[in-house]
């Protein structure tokens, strides 16, 4: 058996409050909703920041939900009026984009055999999408 105390919380803390590490960015997720939402045209900042949305795994940690708000709501002016939307489903949003993508006749462009991928590497990605 395996019992743990403060470990449990540092893994998602990390998400909220990253250390500062060279190259990485100092901000926490809230932190860069927020820097994301200023830059949004005044115009629209208030329907946006009634749809924000979380997705992927990482936000499935217990108590993930109301801490981002929380933290969201404490860097935005007090008049602003945040929606956060967190599906149940939300650890396969990157499936479910993903797959979006694939069938975007736009995309195709971008796809890779896996002949030319086993003869060129990752760098046909970069080559054909960037």
């Amino acid at each position: 058996m395996v019992t743990l105390g403060k470990e449990l919380f540092r893994c998602p803390e990390l998400l909220f409050s990253p250390p500062e590490v060279p190259g990485l960015s100092p901000l926490g997720l809230p932190a860069m909703a927020q820097k994301s939402l200023s830059k949004v045209p005044l115009e629209v900042q208030a329907e946006v920041a009634q749809n924000v949305l979380l997705c992927g795994g990482s936000s499935l940690f217990p108590g993930f939900e109301a801490r981002f708000r929380a933290d969201l709501l404490h860097s935005l002016p007090p008049e602003t009026h945040v929606v956060v939307t967190a599906q149940p489903n939300r650890n396969f949003s990157v499936w479910t984009g993903g797959s979006i993508l694939a069938s975007l006749h736009a995309f195709q462009s971008c796809w890779v055999l896996r002949e030319h991928y086993e003869e060129q590497g990752p760098h046909i990605v970069y080559r054909k999408c960037y």
